[in-house]
């Protein structure tokens, strides 16, 4: 998509605060660095690709506000989607929707299942 339209691309990842420390005896997130991300792309044939691609990573407790801050600018953001039980999804709002909530540009939802 970034050759096709000459696009400007940025990679965001959010890091809960508290990722990769220990929490009163049980797993936390893990941490991703840069490198993990980068590791990725190699893993599936993109190594040259992420070499032209900005990763921003941010801590913060509030998902939709931190993308919403990063993403000022942008022509579309794409979003990777998990999935709720329809119980949950009636109780509270999906992290893509309270980003859709706060942002001005369109969202392409990637199902991550």
């Amino acid at each position: 998509m970034k050759s096709f339209l000459g696009a400007n691309l940025s990679i965001v990842h959010i890091n809960d605060p508290g990722a990769g420390k220990p929490h009163m005896l049980m797993d936390t997130l893990p941490r991703v660095r840069e490198r993990d991300i980068v590791n990725q792309f190699q893993r599936f044939g993109y190594g040259e690709e992420i070499s032209k691609i900005k990763i921003i990573l941010i801590d913060s407790e509030t998902y939709a506000k931190a993308i919403a801050g990063v993403t000022k600018d942008v022509d579309l953001l794409i979003m990777g989607h998990h999935p709720k039980s329809r119980i949950l999804a009636f109780l509270k709002d999906s992290t893509d929707e309270r980003v859709a909530d706060r942002i001005n540009c369109p969202i392409m939802l990637v199902p991550l299942k």
